[in-house]
């Protein structure tokens, strides 16, 4: 598993929240929203970013013989350090995690341009984001029905199929997967929509999802060095603060470049072992090629084509399936 630096703490205030990431500070929570708070590691403001999602496509013919589908959520966010003063730098992981939930929903008799479509209006709240920072989110959910499991595709790219946000809290900007060259493409407070091909291998089927970023006013900074909206950029604060004997394996240190694509590949292979060593102690029975305990497979796979791209991807599924292993779900 890999290991966090500062970890949310996380307060989920229904038993069953659909979908939704707000980043942020002052932010009023509602019944179903799941809270992520970060821990304040620098001197910054901090402001809110709400993920709403409100609708949710699923390719026709997904429902079982109940009629419903049984659905699994699976979320990921980081957030990184900017320095307004030092353009290309990108600082430490200041607190990452991961959450995880099921619903239920019926199958839909009425279809849409091929989509089941569900309105949504569900969302996470993630508390104390620093103003000068990149968040990175990825979003996956699958359909678990009574013979395999089926993934939905929310990526337009034929090598990937999770939703995969950049976001820039400061310029309110964004970036999606349906984004070219070094195109923003997404602005906070406009509805977005991705849509996914489908094609990603077996056990896929074409999904969208339709979304709002939002953001509030900065709220709760610490007392100020610098940095205030509209004056000067806050003080170079370098090295996050790692809990006790963690490390996050490929990332640089304060200042540092970003991982070379072998560090990042050898990063990968080095992850995935160690997650297969934990699916073999659970007796979650899962098989090679992406479950197996030789390195040098792993770093072999990543290295090839445009497979780094995919590395993050692939170490999510892989903890998502360690998640439903746990569960008594594998």
């Amino acid at each position: 598993m890999r290991p966090t630096l500062a970890p949310f703490r996380r307060h989920l205030c229904a038993a069953t929240t659909l979908l939704g990431l707000a980043l942020g500070a002052g932010q009023p929570a509602a019944a179903a929203d799941l809270i992520l708070t970060c821990p304040r590691t620098v001197q910054d403001q901090y402001a809110t970013m709400v993920f709403d999602l409100q609708q949710l496509d699923i390719a026709s013919g997904q429902g079982e013989i109940d009629h419903k589908l049984e659905l699994q959520f699976f979320a990921y966010a980081k957030i990184r350090q900017l320095d307004p003063a030092r353009p290309g730098w990108v600082g430490p992981v200041l607190c990452q995690d991961q959450t995880s939930w099921t619903q239920d929903v019926p199958e839909l008799d009425i279809i849409n341009e091929g989509y089941m479509r569900y309105g949504m209006r569900h969302r996470v709240l993630l508390r104390n984001v620093p103003r000068f920072s990149v968040v990175e989110f990825e979003f996956h959910f699958w359909e678990e029905d009574d013979f395999d499991t089926d993934w939905a595709d929310l990526n337009p790219s034929p090598q990937q199929r999770a939703l995969i946000l950049t976001l820039w809290p400061n310029d309110r900007t964004g970036r999606t997967p349906q984004a070219t060259g070094n195109q923003r493409d997404l602005t906070f407070g406009r509805r977005k929509r991705v849509v996914g091909d489908g094609h990603y291998k077996l056990s896929v089927f074409p999904a969208a999802v339709e979304f709002t970023i939002s953001m509030g006013e900065p709220a709760g900074a610490p007392p100020a060095v610098g940095g205030a909206i509209g004056g000067p950029p806050p003080p170079k604060v370098g090295g996050a603060i790692p809990t006790p004997g963690s490390r996050d394996p490929g990332l640089p240190g304060s200042g540092q470049p970003l991982p070379t694509r072998e560090a990042k590949c050898r990063d990968y292979a080095e992850q995935a072992v160690i997650q297969n060593a934990q699916q073999i102690q659970m007796n979650c029975g899962y098989k090679p090629p992406v479950w197996n305990s030789d390195p040098n497979a792993h770093y072999t796979w990543c290295m090839a084509g445009n497979n780094v791209a995919q590395a993050d991807g692939g170490w999510l599924m892989r903890e998502a399936g360690l998640a439903n292993c746990r569960a008594g779900n594998p």
